[in-house]
């Protein structure tokens, strides 16, 4: 879209819409009762007068270097380095039993969790470090695309990625997601405990 990854959570449901339903024959109409969320949002939006942000002429510092990790149980940890390569700061979390519940049954919810381990890093390091860019490391490929890409066809999965990319867009981060091999992954100690 041309407001980058801000939004595509909200013309996913669209999309799912043009390519899998086709209106019934004879009628040229939608029913868009299941598309009027994300209708509403994109016109609330286009609405606002927030629709821009700075790009500095002049380079700013380098980028902060976020590891992030989460694992089966919910256990979440993140390791925040320097380009030098000094540790400047760790933490350890679980995830809320509210965000738990809100997810939709899986067998496993790893991709969730990874996900919100990397919105919940993010913006822990945000705070702490403001007006720095971040890039975030993740060794769980699923939440690292979903993450780049700003969407889901999962709903749950949509929302958590739409809801960081707004987040993103309102404080005006710059970062970018890369992957990191499991073993290589210094957050993988404090996801751990």
């Amino acid at each position: 879209t041309a407001f980058g990854r801000v939004g595509r959570d909200a013309l996913r449901p669209l999309y799912q819409r043009q390519h899998t339903q086709k209106p019934p024959a004879g009628d040229r109409h939608w029913n868009i009762d299941d598309m009027s969320p994300s209708l509403r949002w994109w016109r609330e939006f286009l609405m606002s007068t927030n629709l821009h942000r700075c790009v500095p002429l002049v380079p700013g510092p380098p980028p902060l270097l976020l590891y992030t990790d989460a694992e089966g149980s919910g256990g979440l940890g993140y390791a925040l380095y320097d380009t030098s390569g000094r540790l400047l700061r760790w933490a350890q979390t679980h995830v809320d039993e509210y965000v738990v519940g809100s997810l939709l049954e899986r067998v496993t919810q790893i991709n969730a969790f990874e996900i919100v381990g990397a919105v919940w890093a993010a913006r822990c390091c945000a705070q702490a470090f403001p007006s720095r860019d971040f890039v975030i490391y993740i060794d769980n490929t699923t939440a690292e695309h979903i993450l780049r890409k700003g969407s889901s066809p999962i709903p749950d999965l949509n929302a958590l990625s739409g809801a960081f990319w707004r987040w993103v867009a309102d404080v005006k981060l710059g970062l970018h997601f890369r992957r990191v091999a499991s073993k290589a992954n210094p957050a993988d100690p404090p996801s751990r405990g």
